[in-house]
């Protein structure tokens, strides 16, 4: 009876003498681009930064341009299409985000937009890179920039 009373108590002691397992929390996600973008744009390339825009980019590759303080009061909307990649801007290396849409009421003219952001994707960082115009960013000799845009990650 002995040895059953200590087999039982040393199985006890080791049962619960054991350290539970503690569960591992997730990795934070990666910073991405995808999100709202909200902040100021020029309507001239020496303009000052005073029209409000908001940049909704998707992971589908889309994004919806809201020119206003928000989405809902917006007048103008757009929608088109964006991509990341790696730029060469002067003697840095930077990500950029170069993005083409169209207005409902002028579907004949491109817009786009180029902006470079910093390594955690919160802001605009490339000034006087940053910009809006009319064509393809993408395209440099088919792209016509127009004003500056400073954007922060909401």
């Amino acid at each position: 009876m002995k040895k059953v009373s200590l087999f039982i108590m040393i199985a006890t002691l080791i049962f619960t003498a054991c350290k539970k397992s503690k569960t591992e929390e997730p990795a934070p996600a990666a910073p991405t681009v995808v999100g709202l973008w909200k902040g100021k744009y020029s309507l001239t390339l020496n303009g000052a930064l005073d029209q409000d825009v908001i940049y909704y980019i998707k992971t589908d590759g889309t994004i919806r341009v809201f020119n206003g303080v928000d989405t809902i009061s917006a007048l103008q909307k757009a929608n088109g299409t964006w991509k990341l990649f790696p730029y060469v801007y002067g003697s840095s290396n930077i990500d950029a985000v170069f993005a083409t849409y169209t207005y409902p009421s002028n579907l004949n003219t491109k817009f786009g937009i180029k902006f470079g952001v910093d390594k955690n994707f919160t802001k605009s960082n490339a000034l006087n890179f940053d910009a809006w115009g009319i064509g393809d960013p993408l395209q440099v000799s088919s792209f016509l920039a127009k004003g500056l845009i400073s954007i922060v990650k909401q």
